[in-house]
């Protein structure tokens, strides 16, 4: 799940181990068919590694197994106490929503409305509709006064053909935002927006179904954080400070 980094790496070097261990034996072999008492010292050594490094891969194997199982444990928790703990947590804080996928959308505004945040404004990117004039046109210029927060939400679904263009549509946007200075939080999906952005610490969410995704949102306006939040590559913590 999120904790494996140690088991792969003593998997990896048990493999490699193993494999040395057969091309010793197999070039002894070859050349003398006998093995000196250096040998059988050197792979007795070998071995007893060998036996050490299978023993800490249990070891690290079954710590894995524990820290996922207690994590597991966390987020059940978290997701029956949900309401309870982002209620009115962002009364005040007015928020403009802009997505492609109305069930994405759908599930921030959920959200957002249990925290007690206004949605000043929801924009409908879906289907790449909007012309290059409007993607020029100021985003300040939409509303009257400038909200607290912007929420980029990307695709549900990475099998959208319009794909590329909605890629360049959250640069423009982004680019707009930051233009302007207003605060941005990016949720993705399968769209990868990030990576082009993490210079700019704008703040980024992963699998906002989860708790921990749904958690992340609210904080990350309340307290005013920026990182990268959820289960994915590039990501620095599960949940903000």
């Amino acid at each position: 799940m999120f904790i494996n980094d140690k088991y792969y790496i003593f998997s990896i070097m048990i493999v490699f181990l193993t494999l040395g261990i057969g091309i010793f034996i197999g070039i002894t072999l070859n050349d003398n068919d006998v093995f000196s008492e250096g040998q059988k010292d050197l792979l007795a050594e070998l071995e007893m590694e060998f036996e050490h490094l299978r023993d800490k891969n249990k070891m690290y194997k079954q710590e894995i197994s524990n820290l996922n199982t207690h994590l597991y444990s966390i987020e059940k928790f978290l997701e029956n106490n949900i309401e309870k703990i982002i209620k009115d947590k962002l009364i005040g804080q007015k928020i403009v929503l802009v997505g492609f996928d109305e069930t994405v959308t759908e599930g921030i505004t959920n959200i957002l409305e249990i925290a007690g945040a206004e949605i000043y404004s929801e924009i409908d990117l879906k289907c790449g509709l909007l012309s290059d004039i409007d993607l020029q046109t100021s985003f300040l210029d939409r509303f009257l006064s400038k909200p607290d927060y912007v929420i980029l939400a990307g695709n549900n679904s990475g099998n959208n053909q319009n794909d590329g263009k909605n890629h360049n549509i959250c640069y423009d946007f982004i680019d707009n935002f930051m233009l302007s200075d207003i605060n941005i939080i990016v949720i993705e999906n399968e769209m990868d927006i990030s990576k082009k952005y993490k210079k700019e610490k704008i703040t980024t969410i992963r699998n906002l179904d989860s708790a921990f995704g749904q958690i992340s949102l609210i904080l990350s306006i309340e307290k005013g954080l920026k990182g990268y939040f959820g289960s994915f590559d590039i990501s620095e913590k599960l949940l903000p400070n």
